[in-house]
């Protein structure tokens, strides 16, 4: 751990990240952090030659944390999470050059087929 730091599930700096979720994101767990560092949004993409919208998830990590195991999941109303091909699709991973990378997730589903999409990154340790 790094000095001044405390328990991995304290949030030493206030900003809403436990400082765990600062090592996996990069960011300095003694230094606010004010925005979460995902975004989503409403994109249109090409799949199997077909353009159509889709919910997308976008967050940035740090290379380092390779111990651990980020799960992208889907939900229709919040009712369950799923992970996986039928529910995510992995759209790209852009590396930064310093120690982090962008991942960019998308629902398997269209918003036009759908109704109340949500996404949501899971870190998990071994």
């Amino acid at each position: 751990a790094a000095e001044g730091v405390s328990n991995p599930g304290d949030d030493d700096d206030e900003d809403g990240l436990t400082n765990y979720e600062e090592f996996v994101r990069g960011s300095l767990p003694l230094q606010f952090s004010p925005t979460p560092g995902f975004s989503t949004e409403v994109e249109f993409l090409e799949v199997g030659g077909v353009i159509d919208s889709y919910l997308t998830i976008s967050f940035s990590y740090n290379l380092a944390a390779q111990e651990v195991t980020t799960t992208v999941e889907g939900s229709e109303g919040l009712e369950g999470w799923t992970s996986g091909p039928g529910s995510t699709v992995r759209v790209q991973t852009v590396y930064h050059g310093d120690g982090s990378a962008t991942e960019t997730w998308r629902s398997a589903t269209p918003t036009s087929l759908a109704e109340g999409q949500f996404l949501r990154v899971r870190w998990e340790s071994p």
